[in-house]
């Protein structure tokens, strides 16, 4: 990105390139982390542990459009590429020096999962990709942390229709302005809150409980803001929403890192990236398809009453997640 701007290269198609390759890394990040946190904290710890990892990574959405547009004006697009370059090859130079983090050789089988099934150290890359799939449905809890993830994110994330809510009911102008600025930010709000907050439920241990009624909370917030006459309310909904998420998206994190064995994590955890990552964008496809037709208002509250439902339907065909307790571990 620093050699496109100093070069003052000005196509799309290489600036298209860039941020496709950055989307590649991101990706990797996130399935790294999440298979080495395991590693590094007990058991007991990985709720604190992902959500300290959400606080940051949500503290860094939030300051690092805010120094860009502070510094741009000051030292320029390139520069900055460069210092970001700069400091990051230094992080780079960190992790080499750190020893490897190789997989446990001794996989500990879940209910439905052979010992077999996580042992592919003489499976081709694709035959790997499919045992990572068996290894998957193969559990029920995994399969419906899954389902709940993937329910909250596809049907009440309405983040594609917040425009045009800010402008049909909250009367703000056509483009943006206040009403859309203070939409977007109601709900990183919540989730930065709820990270300072973290302290008050990450010891908790029905964790499989915890994450569905999170799951069904963000469905009632999404129902609210459908319904909410007023910028105020739909402000208190995002706030709340925001919040709920966040304990969401830690529990779902420590239930799919405990749950799985410790060779089989970088695979598990790329499906919950793909359902993170993905899930929205579907999300704005079916939102901004419906409220061409019914209007946002109502596209909103329906996907939130979705959510409900299918949370609910869920836990009553899989019960163990509901009564999933994260396992104790003895330290000192």
């Amino acid at each position: 990105m620093w050699a496109q701007a100093a070069l003052g290269n000005r196509s799309v198609a290489v600036l298209l390139a860039l941020v496709a390759c950055q989307g590649l890394t991101f990706g990797a990040i996130m399935v790294t982390m999440g298979a080495a946190v395991p590693r590094l904290v007990p058991v007991d710890l990985l709720p604190a542990a992902n959500g300290l990892s959400s606080l940051v990574r949500y503290t860094g959405s939030i300051m690092g459009p805010l120094l860009a547009g502070m510094l741009i004006p000051v030292v320029g697009l390139g520069t900055l590429y460069l210092f970001d370059a700069v400091a990051l090859l230094a992080v780079v130079w960190a992790v080499a020096k750190l020893p490897p983090m190789l997989p446990s050789p001794h996989p500990v089988p879940r209910e439905g999962i052979s010992k077999a099934s996580t042992d592919d150290r003489h499976r081709s890359t694709l035959g790997q990709v499919f045992a990572g799939f068996r290894y998957l449905l193969a559990s029920r809890v995994l399969v419906a942390v899954l389902a709940v993830d993937l329910a909250a994110m596809v049907f009440a994330m309405p983040t594609a229709l917040l425009p045009e809510l800010a402008q049909r009911t909250y009367g703000g102008p056509a483009g943006g302005g206040l009403e859309l600025g203070l939409l977007y930010a109601a709900y990183p709000a919540g989730v930065f809150a709820a990270g300072l907050l973290s302290g008050t439920f990450t010891r908790a241990r029905r964790h499989g409980a915890l994450m569905a009624s999170a799951a069904a909370a963000w469905g009632v917030t999404v129902v609210v803001l459908g319904l909410a006459p007023r910028l105020w309310l739909a402000l208190a909904a995002l706030l709340f929403g925001g919040a709920v998420n966040f304990v969401l998206s830690t529990f779902r994190s420590a239930i799919s890192q405990a749950y799985t064995d410790d060779a089989m994590r970088g695979r598990i955890q790329g499906t919950l990236t793909v359902v993170l990552i993905g899930g929205p964008q579907i999300a704005n496809l079916l939102h901004g398809t419906a409220a061409a037709a019914y209007g946002p208002q109502v596209t909103i509250y329906v996907g939130g009453l979705l959510t409900v439902a299918t949370v609910a339907v869920i836990v009553w065909m899989a019960p163990q997640l509901w009564h999933y307790t994260a396992p104790r571990t003895d330290r000192q």
